[in-house]
């Protein structure tokens, strides 16, 4: 039967583990659709599955192989499926159940040994809980019959349900595939192997049952069925969807990149206790952990969820936790502070000098640093408060007031230069140790004090909180901003710093079409400045959250990090880039560059803290908003006419 006026199944792409641009996310629907139907799309803010509704045959494998439940088909939903098998194993206890299609339901009936016949669009929506919940039932087996056109000449795709499922099982001989050719001789061979096996007891029970209908997650279903099977945890058998992580202990300095990178928060580092944990069952197997790990540490193996055990944490690494010595709480393990002091004693740096913050938490730094910029990284100035510059203290005395000694003024750092740059360790070797040092409380990164405010006739350079208000209402959707973004940073083909998306609400002939212009929020609180493991992202004392691509190791957290999608992978640098405001043009006195190419003047930019400064002149005379307050990070690009369904 052909279902292509059914419509196509649908992809959400916030549960989607496709992972960003450059990462090895998920590809399951991408490899398993037998008619090229599924592709990726590049966006700005990372890359999403697609599916082309002309080229889908409604075959529904992409929904059968998801491992997040993220594809929805419109026929026969999987919460419906597994209750309709599982009502029908039940019917027939102790029986035999074939799954099958209309072109073949026919023959299938005829024949001696089966007990009960479910028909569906294709078996290529079937996945291993539907069987197990046929199983679990009490039938003694299970045979899939499908002809041709319902297997697409593609019966591997089959293969991954029959894999987890027989593995998890007693007896692989449980559940059997049959592909309908015209001769009964192949099924009733099936028939014959389970007429010798002896019956299931009931395992799935009616609550059960009940509480499968209303499991639209695959990996929900899984947690009510799995425990009926067995107390195991795992088997090292091969199938999409999921894997086992084994870590190096001697090689992990436990900074937490791949919990960053971990799409399905199966990987979780809890600084407090110090420990690294993982739940299997969790694990959809995208790899994108492994890629995130600057140490090389992690390995994904191929292996089978079986039993409660997957469902259980299973602690990778622990370790002693340290406190932070400004506030007591205890964030970070004991091992990534020992690394991240060793790190900078071989670049030739004192770890304990007050700018490195060894030891302190995030939370106190980022306090400690906007009150005293120069503790931090990036804010070793070139002139101290004494007067000196360049090395040289201003007054001659023996011992600057800095801490630094003669011909050390400020320690003799230069503010252009990230610390352990030059210090003769390869780049590599650096970066893994910056990492550690970040992460273990050792940076902050900030520039000296200076910023930019603009009133609408001119630039006026004056230190505060810099910031941006799109009003959208006069918007018009030229993409200046996007093209001079893109010549004034540099940015590659395919990145993008500044984009402008184009929408439409509601349906004809009352449809209104929206330019939303995005770029980074610069946040009070930045989520990609917490998520950067090596202090890449820092906060300068303007507001602008900027990016050192000098110490970025790809690895891509800030992206898990930022919920706005601001961050992006630059292919040609080979580092994460965001919008920075223009930083370079706002230590100049001048505008961002998108602001000054508006051509309808929709951008207005400037010191949010400033009550007579131009944005905040326009925040106060119009209704504003920003993009998902409830986040809670502050962001200070505000919009004007923002509709609620673009607010995400």
């Amino acid at each position: 039967m052909s279902t292509i006026t059914l419509p196509a199944p649908t992809i959400t792409s916030a549960t989607c583990a496709v992972g960003p641009v450059g990462s090895d996310g998920c590809r399951a629907c991408l490899d398993t659709c037998p008619y090229g139907a599924i592709g990726l799309r590049n966006r700005p803010d990372g890359v999403e599955m697609r599916i082309d509704a002309n080229l889908c045959q409604r075959c529904g494998a992409c929904s059968g192989v998801c491992p997040t439940a993220s594809i929805e088909r419109p026929f026969l939903p999987a919460e419906e499926l597994v209750t309709l098998v599982a009502d029908r194993a039940a019917d027939v206890r102790d029986g035999v159940l074939a799954i099958t299609c209309e072109a073949s339901q026919g023959r299938v009936a005829r024949e001696v040994g089966v007990d009960a016949v479910v028909v569906l669009p294709s078996l290529l929506i079937l996945d291993e809980t539907v069987l197990l919940a046929a199983l679990g039932a009490g039938v003694r087996g299970v045979v899939l019959v499908g002809c041709l056109a319902c297997t697409h000449d593609r019966p591997r795709i089959l293969l991954d349900p029959l894999t987890v499922t027989r593995t998890v099982v007693d007896d692989p001989r449980r559940v059997a595939f049959v592909e309908d050719v015209g001769s009964a001789a192949p099924l009733r061979h099936a028939l014959e192997r389970m007429g010798s096996l002896t019956r299931l007891p009931v395992r799935v029970t009616l609550e059960d049952r009940l509480r499968l209908a209303t499991a639209h997650d695959r990996r929900e279903r899984l947690r009510i069925l799995l425990p009926r099977f067995g107390d195991e945890a795992i088997a090292p058998v091969a199938a999409t969807g999921f894997g086992h992580i084994v870590l190096d202990q001697s090689a992990c300095v436990v900074c937490g990149a791949c919990a960053i990178a971990c799409p399905t928060d199966t990987l979780q580092l809890d600084g407090s206790v110090a420990s690294l944990t993982v739940t299997d069952l969790d694990c959809v197997g995208c790899n994108a952990c492994v890629a995130a790990c600057p140490d090389d540490a992690l390995i994904l193996e191929p292996a089978v969820p079986i039993g409660a055990g997957a469902m259980e944490r299973r602690i990778l690494l622990t370790d002693e936790s340290v406190a932070c010595r400004a506030c007591g709480e205890q964030y970070a393990p004991q091992r990534l502070l020992a690394h991240a002091r060793w790190t900078l004693e071989e670049a030739g740096l004192d770890p304990d000098e007050p700018r490195f913050q060894l030891g302190v938490c995030p939370d106190c730094r980022v306090a400690s640093a906007r009150h005293d910029p120069a503790t931090a990284l990036h804010a070793a100035p070139r002139q101290c408060a004494c007067g000196g510059e360049g090395g040289t203290c201003g007054d001659g005395a023996t011992t600057c007031a800095c801490g630094g000694g003669p011909g050390a003024c400020c320690g003799g750092a230069d503010a252009g230069e990230p610390a352990g740059v030059g210090t003769g360790l390869d780049r590599r070797s650096f970066l893994k140790g910056a990492m550690t040092t970040a992460a273990a409380g050792a940076v902050l990164p900030l520039l000296p004090k200076g910023s930019a405010a603009y009133a609408e006739e001119a630039p006026v350079i004056v230190p505060g909180r810099l910031g941006m208000v799109i009003d959208l209402e006069r918007c018009i959707g030229c993409h200046a901003c996007t093209n001079v973004c893109k010549a004034e940073n540099n940015v590659p083909l395919g990145g993008f710093r500044d984009w402008v998306e184009e929408h439409v609400l509601g349906e004809y002939p009352d449809a209104q079409p929206y330019f939303l212009p995005k770029l980074c929020n610069h946040c009070d609180d930045p989520g990609c400045l917490k998520a950067c493991p090596t202090g890449a992202i820092y906060q300068r004392e303007d507001g602008i959250v900027e990016l050192d691509s000098s110490i970025c190791l790809a690895c891509q957290a800030c992206m898990q990090g930022c919920p706005y999608g601001m961050t992006f992978y630059n292919s040609a640098r080979n580092t994460a880039d965001k919008c920075n405001y223009c930083a370079h043009r706002v230590d100049e006195g001048l505008r961002p560059a998108c602001v000054e190419v508006c051509p309808s003047q929709c951008r207005i930019f400037g010191d949010l803290d400033d009550p007579d400064s131009a944005p905040s002149r326009y925040i106060a005379e119009h209704q504003t908003t920003v993009m998902r307050p409830e986040i809670g990070f502050g962001p200070n690009t505000h919009y004007v006419g923002l509709p609620g369904e673009l607010n995400r």
